[in-house]
């Protein structure tokens, strides 16, 4: 199973905190895993994890490919430079406009970088698999946060979702152990995606280390 860690901007996974997060469980990961880092923390974490044997992505708002006058905004070629492996995007919290997310998908296909695209529905997820993103993730937003496991508390639709996409299938919101995880792959889901319950773990090493066994 795929296990996308999102550090959000918790206290705990942004700047020398997500340096040290990703210090203390590289051990354990392994090409299953994600960290989705602040894009704050591109350049400190790519520096540190040059060589690394799991994938980093970040979350960005914006499609814009290249290099100049974009006042706010990050090239795409910048997180390549920088061996970013992918991005995730139109998540609960920052949702995109549906071109945005194509052309997003489009530039990073030119790139060779991978797209995580949420979807806070399954007729939603149906439309952004047209666009062959790598990966989407499906999320309840009223499950965000709450420890409620969308993998339990919406399984027919998570299953539904499972089998009807073309894109790789992860489901989000709520996911908070292993028994969320094992509830997620039965249905179909070939990931998981996390934030809260991993940032405020106390021990993150070994939270990581359970799900990663599934």
């Amino acid at each position: 199973m795929i296990i996308a860690l999102n550090f959000k901007a918790f206290r705990e996974t942004i700047g020398k905190n997500a340096l040290n997060v990703i210090e203390e469980v590289k051990d354990v990961a392994n090409e299953n895993t994600i960290f989705i880092i602040n894009p704050t923390d591109i350049s400190l974490i790519s520096e540190k994890f040059r060589e690394r044997n799991f994938k980093i992505f970040t979350s960005l708002t914006f499609a814009i490919k290249s290099f100049g006058a974009y006042t706010g905004k990050i090239p795409l070629e910048f997180l390549k430079e920088e061996k970013i492996d992918g991005i995730l995007i139109n998540h609960s919290e920052n949702r995109i406009k549906k071109v945005e997310i194509k052309k997003f998908i489009e530039y990073c296909k030119e790139l060779n970088l991978e797209v995580m695209v949420c979807s806070k529905s399954l007729k939603e997820a149906r439309i952004i698999d047209e666009f062959e993103p790598n990966y989407i993730a499906y999320e309840d937003p009223k499950l965000i946060g709450t420890g409620i496991p969308i993998s339990k508390y919406k399984a027919k639709s998570v299953k539904k979702f499972a089998e009807s996409v073309k894109s790789i299938p992860i489901c989000g919101a709520g996911i908070s152990n292993k028994d969320d995880v094992i509830a997620a792959k039965e249905l179909g889901a070939k990931g998981v995606l996390i934030a809260s319950a991993f940032a405020k773990s106390s021990n993150k090493k070994e939270f990581l280390k359970n799900l990663l066994e599934v």
